[in-house]
């Protein structure tokens, strides 16, 4: 039975079918002869009771096809579409922190970015899979399979997080692992002490054709990174850092650039990049 959008309005994404229509203002933007592999809409960020009949309940439509995705946005000026082609994307990043989700593909000038409610994490997950499918990437030589017993995190997190990936991604190439630990830094002469924060930890992995980067940022506050293997993509590890011991590795691939800490006598980590 076809639900009317508002009665079906809440924070998470929908997959376009017979229930759940094209949103009417994204309508007259759409190419009937073109049919993708699926669209999923994206609501806006409204609570549900300031929701109406009348509005435009939908900020995003995410189309994915054989050889793009198109992203069509609601903007105050109206509605912008951005095409990517998947031979032309550097990474991809999921982040989360509690109950904000955000989606971004990474090319080698721009990047394409929508936020979402992370109860919907999975589909975007979906989303993901499919563009790993199809993006560009250089098969490594070294494609031995890896002893995933080699890592035993302790943390909770890594743990389920490790055991997930294992069972959905098969065969590694490499792995390599960055407890949780205690960063201490340089004196801080107004409280008379060290500064001390916390190090959430990593999990690095490499397949055949790509990388995987799990980097947790705080309690609830995490970011994986696809990065497939292309020119694109530098490497540099050691780089100085306020903390005593750390390191960090510094990761560039077209419009992505991050900077992940590690312990310096992490010498699996240390070399898992070289």
């Amino acid at each position: 039975m076809k639900i009317s959008e508002y009665d079906a309005f809440g924070p998470w994404i929908y997959r376009i079918d017979e229930d759940h229509p094209i949103p009417r203002c994204f309508v007259s933007h759409i190419d009937d002869d073109d049919e993708p592999l699926f669209r999923l809409k994206v609501p806006k960020h409204i609570e549900r009771r300031d929701a109406t009949p009348d509005m435009d309940l939908y900020e995003y439509l995410l189309s994915v096809y054989e050889d793009r995705l198109e992203l069509l946005h609601l903007a105050d000026e109206g509605v912008w579409m951005k095409k990517v082609k998947y031979n032309k994307i550097t990474a991809v990043s999921l982040y989360r922190d509690v109950l904000l989700g955000r989606l971004s593909v990474h090319m080698q000038d721009d990047t394409f970015t929508f936020d979402f409610n992370a109860t919907s994490e999975e589909i975007v997950m979906e989303v993901i899979s499919e563009v790993r499918r199809r993006y560009p990437g250089k098969s490594d030589k070294n494609n031995g399979g890896f002893d995933s017993s080699k890592i035993n995190p302790e943390d909770l997190f890594f743990v389920n997080r490790w055991n997930q990936l294992k069972k959905d991604e098969g065969a590694f190439t490499n792995c390599a692992y960055q407890p949780p630990c205690l960063l201490e830094g340089d004196e801080d002469p107004g409280a008379g002490k060290n500064k001390a924060a916390n190090l959430g930890g990593s999990l690095h992995m490499q397949k055949e054709r790509e990388w995987i980067i799990l980097n947790r940022l705080a309690e609830y506050d995490y970011e994986y990174l696809f990065i497939p293997r292309t020119d694109s993509v530098s490497f540099a590890v050691g780089g100085d850092t306020p903390y005593q011991g750390i390191g960090k590795i510094s990761i560039t691939a077209g419009s992505l650039s991050r900077d992940i800490l590690y312990r310096t006598d992490n010498s699996a980590l240390a070399g898992f990049y070289h």
